[in-house]
């Protein structure tokens, strides 16, 4: 149950936005797998990166920041697009490299990355982002 979860402002409007103007959506998160594949079932994201536990054996695949980069050029691959019309959203430095890859990086967080000249929406609200999006 996702009641109560700490959603980003805008997060269903914006995430409606996007699936309307038909913009296919995907999730990379450093987060446990079975959360995030919630949420992206709750948001209509048909792609999930997230960090995996085999609870047969207690193995943890983490999905660290330089997988997300490799997560969206797979998809790139998959989907025969340009990695220029990839847009990225991140919220920490580690987010770089998939920003770096991404034709559109939005960065989320308070301060930009030193030396990093994203598109700075410190106020993360889910629906100017999918406008600056749709925007391109």
């Amino acid at each position: 149950d996702l009641e109560g979860f700490p959603w980003a402002p805008g997060l269903f409007e914006g995430m409606r936005m996007l699936r309307d103007a038909g913009v296919k959506i995907a999730l990379a998160s450093v987060g446990w797998e079975f959360v995030v594949k919630r949420v992206a079932e709750e948001l209509g994201a048909q792609w999930t990166l997230a960090t995996k536990l085999d609870f047969s054996t207690g193995d943890i695949g983490h999905a660290w920041s330089e997988h997300k980069v490799t997560f969206a050029s797979d998809l790139a691959t998959e989907l025969k697009i340009d990695h220029e019309s990839i847009a990225a959203v991140g919220d920490t430095d580690g987010d770089s490299q998939m920003l770096d890859y991404a034709g559109l990086a939005i960065f989320v967080g308070p301060s930009l990355p030193p030396g990093k000249n994203y598109l700075h929406m410190p106020s993360a609200d889910i629906r100017d982002i999918a406008a600056a999006i749709l925007k391109g």
